[in-house]
Formats: C-alpha cells, structure tokens, sequence
C-alpha cells in the first residue's frame, strides 16, 4: 500500500539560506516566526521559470531564508522505519517541486542552494547572489521573495 506525503524538505538539506527584504525588520529585533509563512516568490534559473506565485518563507532572525513552493509530493515505497515511518532511501518523488535555501555571506551578498525542482534534497548550488531590492541574483539565477 503506498502513502502519498509531502516530503520533509528539511530532512538532508544543506543549512544554507540569505535574506529577504524583511531582512531589516528582522535585524531591528521582530520575531522571526511571525515573519515566517505564506509569501510570494519567483526563481529564475539559467532561463526557465521554476517559481512565480505562491510560496513558503521560512526567515530566520539572522536573515538566512528557505522558500518551497508546497507543490513537491512523495510517496513511499516501503515502511521500513515503522509503521508510517519511510527512510529517504524508500521515498520516491511523485509529483515535482521546487525548494531551496539562501544565507547571507556579507552585506546584500549570499548563497544558495536547491533542489532542482525536482529531487528530495537541496544540495544543487545556485552560487553567490547580490541582493537587489526584494531579489537575489547572478548571473545565472533571480530569487525575488516578498511577503
């Protein structure tokens, strides 16, 4: 019998995140979980369009931010932890979804990482990005976040 799930994005990923423009409100001391939820986003990588819409923001009081766009679905394979309880190796993606995490490096500098809008895991690097307002971007990619 399969399970359909989300997947736990946050399982393996690499801790990697950068900024925002609530960046500020965050450094004048608000509370990062009442910045974190539902926000809007658009990632741009080597031309094709992987987010425009809706999207999870996760900002963390130093900055560093993950965004998920809620579409990535698995399913497992094989209980082999227990009973509703899969290992990453049984998961298997049903259903494409992009997630990634940014983390400042510098003054509106950072890097991120994703996961190709595909895989369970976030450990593809974008690169370093420079902050432009709400974005970040290089020569590769364009993350805008906004809430």
């Amino acid at each position: 019998m399969s399970f359909l799930a989300n997947a736990n994005r946050r399982f393996g990923k690499i801790a990697v995140a950068a900024g925002l423009a609530l960046v500020a409100a965050s450094a004048a001391g608000a509370q990062s979980s009442a910045l974190n939820g539902n926000g809007r986003c658009v990632l741009v990588v080597d031309g094709a369009t992987y987010i425009d819409g809706s999207c999870i923001i996760d900002l963390q009081a130093n900055g560093d931010f993950d965004f998920d766009d809620g579409r990535l679905k698995t399913e497992c394979a094989e209980f082999d932890l227990g009973p509703d309880e899969c290992s990453m190796a049984n998961t298997r993606v049903m259903r494409n979804g992009t997630f990634g995490s940014l983390s400042i490096t510098g003054p509106d500098a950072g890097i991120m990482f994703w996961n190709e809008g595909r895989y369970l895991h976030g450990q593809a690097r974008i690169g370093n990005l420079h902050r432009r307002g709400a974005c970040w971007q290089n020569d590769r990619a364009r993350l805008c976040a906004y809430r």
